[in-house]
């Protein structure tokens, strides 16, 4: 738990509020997550690129019936793993996790375990094509 070291919020994050929508379909993806400060409260932020754009209101995929979506979470300064009820994802190995998205239009919530120790939720939408 490397990350877990480090300091508790990325200050060079600017978010955007709206939801990380990946792509269409079912090619495996990989969502980096900060730990970012608004209002005084850490939150968690999503990107397809660890440079950015983030957003902090969660991530949405579209999908196309062909099967589920796995997703990498690299985990950047300040989060630590994710815990959800609904979805299967992997333990939290070397700053990463995987996380299996099925198709099936829903939206889950879910946790980010940051290294403070909160656990805010955010969600996940999955919508069909």
């Amino acid at each position: 738990m490397g990350n877990l070291a480090k300091s508790i919020l990325n200050l060079s994050v600017e978010p955007q509020s709206g939801v990380l929508a990946l792509a269409d379909g079912n090619t495996p993806q990989t969502v980096y997550v900060t730990a970012i400060n608004q209002g005084g409260a850490s939150i968690a932020s999503f990107a397809v690129q660890d440079s950015g754009p983030f957003f902090t209101d969660g991530i949405s995929w579209q999908h196309n019936n062909a099967g589920p979506l796995f997703v990498t979470l690299v985990f950047l300064v300040g989060a630590g793993s994710i815990q959800c009820d609904g979805l299967a994802y992997s333990p939290y190995v070397n700053g990463k996790q995987l996380l299996c998205i099925p198709a099936v239009g829903r939206e889950y919530t879910f946790n980010i375990l940051f290294s403070s120790g909160a656990t805010p939720a955010v969600k996940i939408i999955v919508t069909p094509i």
